[in-house]
């Protein structure tokens, strides 16, 4: 491997987690964690009803992390769990009118700062952005799991 490619590596882990470091300021800056906020993010960018599992899978966190920023926001009477009609064992997340108060307030307001830092680029560059972004999170994720199944069968 050319040290070239490793120092792009190094670039693009090195924004990643600056990525993740300015999502983390701006949680703690609403009194609330990093996984709170993203849970908040989710269900407010979706006209359904979503669930806990729905959640673990499309934004990348493990269930009983989820699970303890729901028992939070039940506790602190952000959001209640509902029983999905479909599957009486999946829970919906629904937020409360308390819920709703604070994510007008925080969460709406940094999917308003997201939108206008994309904005900050050509509608080309958002595509190429996003394009590559998934072209390269899908060749990390098949090369670890590849790497994974290997270490399994050893």
């Amino acid at each position: 491997m050319s040290i070239f490619i490793n120092e792009k590596n190094i670039i693009l882990t090195q924004l990643y987690k600056e990525d993740q470091q300015l999502y983390h300021n701006y949680a703690q800056s609403c009194g609330m964690s990093s996984t709170t906020l993203t849970l908040l993010c989710a269900v407010c960018e979706n006209s359904e009803p979503i669930s806990q599992a729905y959640i673990c899978q499309d934004w990348s966190i493990s269930k009983q992390t989820l699970n303890s920023s729901i028992k939070q926001l039940v506790s602190e009477g952000y959001v209640t769990l509902k029983n999905c009609e479909n599957n009486k064992k999946v829970k919906n997340i629904i937020l409360t009118e308390k819920g709703e108060e604070m994510v007008k307030e925080k969460i709406y307001k940094l999917l308003e700062i997201e939108n206008n830092a994309l904005l900050q680029l050509s509608e080309q560059e958002q595509e190429i952005l996003i394009t590559l972004s998934q072209k390269r999170n899908l060749a990390l994720k098949n090369l670890i799991d590849k790497e994974i199944k290997q270490k399994e069968n050893k």
